[in-house]
């Protein structure tokens, strides 16, 4: 039981492992993307945001694809401010909005995985606590039995030399 879940347990880990770090530096991407989002689009060059922190986190191997179709066909209508006209206000901020929640969805969705991973390693940690108890606990039982039918034995075993001297002593 222990070895199979230690066993499904370092799996587990290893996986998570593996797309931690592409988790940390999407986060870490994101949450400057969301702050840029939050602060177009007069604060902030759009080239300079486009060809940074977006791209980064639509290129990044943990985005999901829905995500990245968006993030994709935001790029595609800014790609040149030269050839578009400024949108109105409203207009590019709903498209912001949007972004951001996605942004924001992403982050959970991290999140929630990290949570799920610590969860998983405290229901492992009880397992094996909860083992470690029951062995211990089967160990001296064990051992009590073992010391009672020792005991049994010897009882036994010295009433029976007691018989067998009763038995000699009759037969003489």
């Amino acid at each position: 039981d222990k070895k199979a879940a230690t066993d499904v347990r370092k799996k587990e880990r290893s996986d998570y492992e593996a797309t931690h770090q592409d988790y940390a530096n999407t986060v870490d991407a994101v949450d400057r993307a969301i702050a840029r989002l939050k602060q177009m689009p007069q604060n902030i060059a759009q080239n300079s945001f486009i060809q940074t922190d977006l791209a980064k986190v639509a290129n990044a191997p943990v985005m999901p694809v829905k995500a990245r179709h968006a993030l994709v066909a935001l790029l595609a209508t800014v790609s040149n401010p030269l050839d578009v006209q400024a949108p109105e206000a409203n207009a590019y901020e709903s498209q912001s909005d949007g972004v951001i929640k996605m942004l924001e969805d992403l982050t959970s969705k991290v999140q929630a995985e990290g949570e799920e991973e610590a969860a998983a390693y405290n229901k492992f940690s009880c397992f094996c606590k909860d083992n470690q108890r029951d062995r211990t606990k089967s160990i001296k039982e064990n051992k009590d039995a073992k010391a009672e039918m020792t005991a049994a034995i010897t009882k036994l075993s010295t009433g029976r030399k007691d018989d067998d001297k009763t038995i000699e002593g009759l037969e003489k």
